[in-house]
């Protein structure tokens, strides 16, 4: 079948047989992008130092229902204005003994509350802001898990659950291993406020937000893990994500894991101790 009087100057055609559909049917989108881009995706793809991406190796962050359960884990760090527009608790000012967090409150009123250092742990709530490739421990958010705490925030805040499903956070989050590597699951190329498709973080994160996915730090090294964001922000895996996105809503590239399985990722066992090195 061919397209007959379409007009070239506004579109590009190209003939596919019933074959390579059939042969690429798990996601068609490589049949929607450019044939020249194709064409060098393909014989980049092809290394023998690149591997097929295990989704095993990722999960998702805290929990999405009920609403409400974000607001009261997170305090957010505000190094960039893009961090806080949705952000109801904010760090305001800390030390080496305690932070000072600021809530906005219904008369629009900012609530202080101050938090001794060992009462929260190291998060990530969003990568929105984040413009290095590994974030240091300073510009990180926190988690507070406590009910006494989760019954203040509701003053402010009526979708904070009355009762705040903590069973179901730990088990669907990384509280006790911590991870170090995570990527979000809708990603906008075109927003002034996105640098990066992953992020390092300097220390452990016991917590991330719900449209982030982590690695599993019990798979892979420290060393291993800087080497895969390297390669996660590279041209190589943006064109993936063009080529592989789930869904498009709006601006915004969504991927779930059963499109992370379509993707390659660098082989870090492929990679001679030089070349390791090198990335590190």
């Amino acid at each position: 079948m061919h397209l007959k009087n379409l007009d070239e100057k506004y579109f590009e055609t190209r003939d596919v047989s019933y074959e390579e559909i059939l042969k690429n049917r798990e996601n068609l989108m490589p049949f929607l992008t450019s044939e020249s881009i194709e064409k060098i995706f393909t014989r980049l793809i092809s290394s023998k130092k690149l591997t097929k991406f295990d989704s095993s190796w990722i999960d998702i962050g805290l929990p999405y229902r009920p609403k409400g359960v974000a607001e009261g884990i997170f305090i957010t760090t505000p190094f960039d204005e893009s961090r806080v527009k949705r952000a109801f608790s904010i760090v305001l000012d800390s030390n080496s003994e305690e932070i000072t967090i600021g809530i906005k409150s219904i008369s629009d009123k900012i609530i202080k509350f101050k938090l001794k250092r060992e009462e929260v742990k190291p998060a990530l709530r969003t990568i929105t802001g984040i413009n290095t490739i590994k974030i240091p421990k300073q510009k990180l958010d926190y988690i507070k898990r406590n009910d006494l705490y989760i019954k203040n925030l509701r003053k402010f805040n009526p979708k904070i659950p009355k009762s705040f499903p903590w069973n179901k956070h730990l088990k669907s989050n990384i509280i006790n291993d911590g991870t170090n590597l995570v990527l979000p699951d809708k990603i906008n190329l075109l927003s002034p406020n996105t640098h990066l498709i992953s992020v390092m973080s300097e220390v452990k994160l016991y917590s991330i937000g719900p449209m982030l996915w982590y690695f599993k730090n019990t798979i892979f090294s420290e060393d291993e893990l800087k080497i895969l964001n390297l390669y996660l922000n590279s041209v190589l895996n943006i064109i993936q994500i063009l080529l592989y996105k789930s869904e498009t809503l709006g601006q915004h590239f969504r991927l779930l894991k059963s499109d992370w399985n379509l993707f390659k990722i660098i082989n870090v066992n492929e990679l001679s101790n030089h070349e390791k090195d090198i990335l590190i």
